[in-house]
């Protein structure tokens, strides 16, 4: 055999030989999962994700700081009021930055005795944990908060029903004071259900001044502040029920015996808007639970599982054939 026969063998065995390699190589650039990013695919750190729980979940999830500016200068404190009303309609508001002026806090209501009469006499009241931080905060912010609605009446008698939306306290304070009529104002709401027999989660979302420390007053019923609202209609007069939840991040006063914290920033990278698009990219309803659906399991294993930066392959294939949320 010559030597340049043997030459050429040789040549054709490497190429042999290298094929599979390439193959393989081709398959592991094909099999790396991307780092998710944007609002559909996730993109969020341990401590956005930790808040991205809290705020879908703000009854029950593990306390986390938010992602504001000056994080860590306060203590984290989940507060709970309770409110009953046995009225035929009437609308309720939340904006929970709005703490801490006795009698002028961070509830408004306005009821009415049915859906096509005026509610008049709008009333507001302190919120959840106000006379606990008015006497011992400093500057308090709104972490997570949110409304729970469940009928408390007759069951034979349930009727009507309740319809929730996130907006700012601007316009939930022109609501609420205009003298509404709760079925003109219906269409407002981003949801409408059948009075439920189990309950309805309305979840707050932060506005652009949420994250600034305040000192309490009426001044926080405004657009950069964000508030939520529940809207019942034609309840026949029975009982509906409804659990105020908030999460604040507070300073303390002098004389508390509590150190006012340095501050050393958030743990996160992420924006307060990158977390919202997170969870809206899971689902644009997630802060308006409904019956038979929502976003209830979010707050664990759902969230952790999007969050993860490197899915094993099967797993996100799994994940993206079960919810089509996410794209290679």
């Amino acid at each position: 055999m010559t030597k340049t026969s043997q030459n050429t063998k040789l040549a054709r065995a490497v190429a042999r030989r290298s094929k599979p390699a390439q193959a393989r190589a081709s398959v592991r650039r094909k099999s790396r999962v991307p780092r998710p990013v944007g609002r559909r695919g996730g993109g969020l750190d341990t401590a956005g994700l930790a808040y991205a729980r809290l705020l879908n979940d703000p009854c029950h999830a593990e306390l986390a700081e938010p992602i504001y500016m000056a994080t860590g200068t306060g203590y984290l404190t989940r507060v709970v009021q309770d409110l009953t009303f046995s009225t035929d309609s009437g609308v309720l508001f939340l904006c929970p930055a709005n703490w801490g002026t006795s009698g002028n806090g961070s509830v408004y209501y306005a009821t009415s005795a049915g859906a096509g009469t005026a509610a008049g006499g709008a009333v507001t009241r302190d919120g959840p944990g106000n006379s606990f931080l008015s006497g011992v905060a400093g500057g308090v912010r709104p972490v997570a908060a949110c409304i729970t609605s469940y009928y408390a009446g007759t069951e034979s008698l349930r009727a009507g029903s309740i319809s929730q939306a996130q907006m700012d306290g601007q316009q939930a304070l022109t609501i609420v004071t205009s003298t509404p009529i709760p079925d003109s104002i219906g269409p407002f709401f981003a949801t409408e259900d059948r009075t439920p027999g189990t309950s309805l989660e309305t979840k707050w979302a932060p506005g652009a001044l949420d994250g600034d420390w305040s000192i309490g007053g009426n001044a926080y019923w405004s657009g950069g502040h964000g508030a939520v609202g529940v809207l019942w209609r034609s309840l026949g007069g029975q009982a509906v029920k409804f659990r105020l939840t908030v999460v604040y991040e507070w300073k303390p006063t002098q004389g508390e015996g509590l150190p006012n914290e340095p501050a050393r920033g958030s743990k996160s990278a992420n924006t307060v808007d990158q977390v919202v698009g997170f969870l809206a990219g899971l689902d644009p309803m997630w802060g308006l639970s409904r019956p038979g659906r929502g976003m209830a399991t979010v707050g664990g294993d759902l969230i952790e599982s999007f969050g993860k930066l490197a899915l094993p392959v099967a797993r996100n294939f799994a994940l993206r054939a079960a919810t089509g949320l996410l794209a290679i």
